[in-house]
């Protein structure tokens, strides 16, 4: 990632992280209007799972609180690379596996990027701590290019 010419001079971009965890929906969304988040970047390769956080009941549920989303599932983690390296057990592991996987996702992260720019915008994924997954990785992706970071975490 690299500064665009067109960002405005001294104003530093933020991306926001939040994960579900164990938190309902109501919550998830809550805080993400408390902070003013425009869209939802949901970055699970597959948008399934607890009840509320589906595909489907997730972009109904943002676009009722006046949140677009947006699914950019390339940047997920695939299933081999999570079953292949746990973060919790193998963090080191998952990162590099993970890293390969993200080199070739030009398109994503330009889609990604694009929408950060465009902001507030908040990267989802289902993890409750940013420190062992997908997110905390693009988030720190995002730091080093120079943008502010905001964890919306709700454990």
């Amino acid at each position: 990632m690299h500064s665009d010419a067109n960002e405005e001079p001294g104003v530093q971009r933020v991306v926001y992280t939040i994960g579900h965890g164990e938190a309902e929906q109501e919550e998830i969304l809550a805080r993400l209007v408390d902070a003013g988040v425009r869209t939802l970047v949901d970055i699970r390769e597959r948008a399934a799972g607890k009840k509320g956080f589906n595909k489907t009941e997730l972009e109904a549920a943002c676009r009722a609180a006046g949140i677009d989303y947006v699914q950019v599932r390339d940047l997920g983690a695939p299933l081999a690379v999570r079953r292949g390296h746990d973060p919790e057990a193998d963090w080191a592991g998952f990162q590099d596996a993970y890293a390969t996987h993200l080199k070739e996702q030009k398109e994503a992260f330009r889609t990604l990027k694009e929408t950060v720019l465009a902001g507030p915008a908040a990267l989802f994924c289902r993890c409750a701590h940013p420190a062992r997954c997908e997110r905390g990785v693009l988030a720190t992706l995002f730091a080093r290019a120079g943008y502010g970071v905001r964890h919306l975490d709700t454990a």
